[in-house]
């Protein structure tokens, strides 16, 4: 759901793959078609914190 939020406001793919610790092609490959909000919160739970 977090990532679903960010894309509706119109924050980029960098953006959001930097908090995860994954490159921007990373993180659209992961979330473009995520389903429903669950499924968006389940994916980024397991990506867990950012690296450092």
């Amino acid at each position: 759901m977090a990532v679903a939020k960010a894309r509706h406001r119109g924050e980029s793919w960098q953006h959001i793959a930097e908090p995860l610790g994954v490159s921007r092609q990373s993180a659209w490959e992961k979330y473009q078609f995520a389903g429903t909000s669950e499924d968006v919160e389940a994916a980024y739970a397991k990506a867990g914190p950012p690296a450092a």
